[in-house]
């Protein structure tokens, strides 16, 4: 964080604003959230120049915010995506901008949600290349893991990898993987289990949870949740946490067992189980889940998702190459792709993923022309497929396109925060002035630096 210093002189004219910025400047590392820097130098970055395909839109920039305070700057690119064996042209953000060490030896991410209406987001991977007019795989995938490995399958669910039978569930919202939680208990028994989840009223009697395999564990409230709670959760939890407990959690009135040895990673001695990050009101639910049952996404109907939870079949084994797998739930056929003719058949496809440290899972994929390969995080949390790229890789014509330099201003509460970001770096310059501002967005921005000084020009458009 930076400390610095703040003075400024407005003028009459509402649409002039001359500021004169002096920043003493503590150079430390750029994120609130993160105490290790994101080294790029350990990624591999999508070659966009090597490409005979690639398209890009640089005046469609956005940025992408994770729970955790990952935050990454990308625009909107297109190219031949191939991802176990469903291959096309599909869209996906150019990320030149990241501030999470999390993605350090990674490539990027594969985010597997539902597209979000009326976000300026690309279309989501797997929507993309799946459906009744991309090539008729159905939309709907299965993940599960172990200790070691993970499956992703392709197009439903492979039977012989689950035991029992499968229980459906609703999601809350159609653009995401909501579910409501009831209750989460923790005991020796189910008899014996203590609740976390100490409701103070009457209603509501449950709280949101997002199945999301880009969460390394199981994540609920540090606070009551301003007075919902008796008491907090995590509290509780670390009051009553003891060898051999298992969490007994309640989805839509199913209760499924969360066993000690997959929450517990004996591997460095550690509970998978975390406080939930500001702003989360609910339950993330993580990879201890899923190496206990397999999760079934189906993104068929448009009104909204269904999830289908069935326990892992004890000793199934992770596929550890592309397979496909004959049969499958609730499979259709798979229809003409464009002008190519495909084997008519109900098939899953089983695509390994890694798992590191057992606690984040990466799938391979194949981008451009000719092909280059890439592995991402899988996160089942999010929407956005992205690569990293460098500026100096792209295309000349493109770099010519790339957004000018931005000054943002933000307030949060009573503070003031003054950025300036560039295109392809990850400076950050915080200036904190105790004001009391409405926020304000800016149109145009113009700099010349002298020294420690720097001479803005901004059209504020009136709103001072």
């Amino acid at each position: 964080m930076c400390a610095s210093r703040l003075a400024f002189k407005l003028l009459q004219r509402n649409e002039l604003l001359i500021v004169l910025l002096s920043v003493l400047l503590v150079m430390g590392d750029v994120s609130d959230a993160f105490t290790k820097p994101w080294k790029p130098d350990t990624s591999d970055h999508f070659q966009a120049s090597s490409s005979s395909t690639f398209q890009a839109y640089p005046e469609k920039h956005f940025a992408l915010h994770y729970a955790d305070g990952t935050e990454l700057r990308s625009f909107d690119c297109n190219d031949q995506v191939t991802i176990g064996r469903l291959t096309g042209k599909a869209p996906f953000a150019c990320i030149y901008h990241c501030n999470s060490p999390d993605f350090n030896g990674v490539d990027g991410i594969l985010g597997f949600g539902r597209p979000h209406p009326g976000s300026n987001y690309p279309t989501p991977l797997f929507w993309a290349l799946s459906g009744d007019s991309n090539g008729g795989m159905p939309r709907k995938y299965s993940f599960l893991s172990t200790p070691h490995e993970a499956e992703l399958q392709l197009g439903g669910y492979n039977p012989d990898s689950v035991q029992g039978p499968m229980t459906f569930v609703d999601t809350l919202n159609p653009n995401d993987f909501t579910v409501r939680v009831q209750s989460l208990r923790l005991g020796h028994s189910k008899d014996a289990a203590v609740e976390l989840l100490q409701f103070a009223h009457p209603a509501p009697k449950a709280l949101p949870a997002i199945m999301d395999s880009g969460t390394s564990c199981l994540v609920m409230p540090s606070s009551n949740l301003g007075g919902i709670l008796a008491d907090s959760p995590y509290s509780l939890f670390k009051t009553h946490a003891g060898k051999g407990k298992s969490f007994y959690l309640t989805i839509e009135g199913h209760e499924f067992e969360i066993p000690f040895e997959d929450w517990y990673l004996e591997a460095t001695k550690e509970a998978c189980v975390e406080p939930s990050p500001g702003g989360v009101s609910g339950l993330l639910i993580g990879d201890v889940f899923f190496r206990k049952y397999l999760v079934q996404f189906d993104m068929t109907r448009s009104d909204k998702s269904v999830l289908g939870i069935a326990e892992q079949r004890p000793g199934y084994t992770p596929a550890k190459t592309i397979q496909s797998v004959p049969g499958g739930s609730q499979l259709q056929h798979l229809p003409v792709l464009g002008r190519r003719s495909l084997l008519r058949s109900t098939q899953v496809d089983d695509l390994p993923v890694f798992n590191r440290h057992g606690t984040q899972y990466f799938v391979n994929v194949s981008v451009g022309t000719p092909g280059q390969h890439f592995t991402v995080i899988f996160d089942t949390g999010s929407s956005v497929f992205g690569l990293f790229v460098r500026n100096s890789d792209l295309p000349v014509d493109i770099r010519k396109r790339l957004p000018m330099d931005l000054l943002q201003i933000k307030s949060t509460g009573d503070f003031m925060h003054w950025g300036w970001q560039a295109m392809g770096e990850m400076a950050w310059k915080h200036v904190l002035a105790v004001v009391s501002m409405q926020e304000l967005w800016l149109k145009f921005v113009t700099f010349l630096g002298h020294g420690s000084s720097i001479f803005l020009t901004l059209n504020c458009d009136g709103m001072l």
